[in-house]
């Protein structure tokens, strides 16, 4: 049984998540290395890595991060921000000697792999894009992912961007004790 779509169909919104630009905790959460197929792309035959991100709020984004042209010369947004990603996660590993020289002589999927395995949060940015009519949001590679809050507040300062949270708001418990007759000491 096929869709059937009346002759006056519009497009309808897909529920992605629009963000403020600004800077967020996210993680890693997924990440494929592949080359750029698609007929009429203007990054055709460029390589990137198709990354997902999760916020505090449990949504994702993914994103392009391209890393090389089809001449395999460096894409240099793409290489600064994955490059980013690498300090990342040395800055996790900051206390580890030979883990900091392991990941000195890693490529860029087993960095992104680490950095999913271990759950590793960090913040990037986003910025508000037009595609086709529709709002979407872009990760911003013009600003590297940086691992501490410290860190994301110097870049927002500079930038006059905002750090938002995305944490779900937890209703608040109220406690409910048993009144208890004082007694005197007396």
């Amino acid at each position: 049984m096929g869709l059937k779509l009346p002759k006056d169909a519009t497009r309808k919104r897909t529920g992605g998540m629009v963000l403020e630009d600004g800077l967020y905790l996210v993680k890693l959460t997924s990440q494929e290395d592949k080359k750029d197929e698609k007929e009429g792309s203007k990054r055709k035959g460029y390589s990137f890595h198709n990354m997902k991100f999760t916020f505090e709020n449990k949504k994702g984004l993914f994103a392009r991060v391209y890393y090389l042209n089809e001449e395999g010369d460096i894409d240099p947004a793409g290489y600064n921000f994955i490059l980013s990603l690498r300090e990342v996660l040395n800055a996790y590993y900051a206390d580890d000697p030979n883990m900091l020289a392991k990941i000195l002589e890693s490529d860029s999927n087993k960095i992104l792999n680490a950095l999913i395995k271990h759950k590793i949060p960090f913040y990037i940015a986003t910025k508000k894009g037009i595609y086709n009519g529709d709002d979407i949001t872009n990760v911003n590679t013009y600003v590297d992912a940086v691992a501490t809050l410290s860190e994301a507040e110097e870049i927002a300062e500079k930038l006059k961007l905002p750090i938002t949270s995305l944490k779900p708001v937890e209703k608040e418990q109220v406690a409910v004790e048993d009144e208890e007759e004082e007694e005197d000491d007396l």
